[in-house]
């Protein structure tokens, strides 16, 4: 796992390029459509709330520590559109092992139903203050 830089809240109002990967340390398959830069590019052009969207941390420890480095990513005027997507897509799937959208019902981007037991088991958890966002 790609670890997680800390952000500042200066980081956060001047983002430069701390959490942003080089292109060439990029998977090749995070520069075509996959289901974390589908995400991403939603996420980017405001097409999903923040407030819809649900994700469940790799690391139970740092998932708003993990968080700000998407927004600073996200933020970052440094980059080319493709390579801001490509980054943002492979640092939320580094730093995230799944997530889904509120909505009517819960589901992911991929549009599987998500178990209900698991659903059950994020609130409690998200319920404990552990490592949902």
């Amino acid at each position: 796992m790609r670890p997680v830089p800390e952000i500042t809240d200066l980081d956060l109002a001047f983002p430069t390029t701390k959490a942003t990967p080089p292109k060439e340390e990029i998977p090749e398959e995070f520069w075509r459509t996959n289901p974390w830069s589908t995400l991403a590019n939603r996420l980017r052009w405001g097409d999903l709330p923040a407030t819809d969207l649900q994700l469940v941390a790799v690391d139970p420890a740092q998932p708003g520590a993990a968080w700000r480095a998407i927004r600073e990513c996200m933020g970052s005027w440094a980059f080319s559109d493709n390579h801001k997507e490509a980054a943002l897509g492979y640092l939320l799937s580094e730093w995230f092992k799944d997530y889904w959208i509120d909505g009517d019902t819960k589901t992911r981007i991929l549009g599987e139903d998500l178990d209900p037991d698991f659903i059950a088991a994020v609130a409690e958890m998200q319920a404990a203050g552990k490592n949902t966002l």
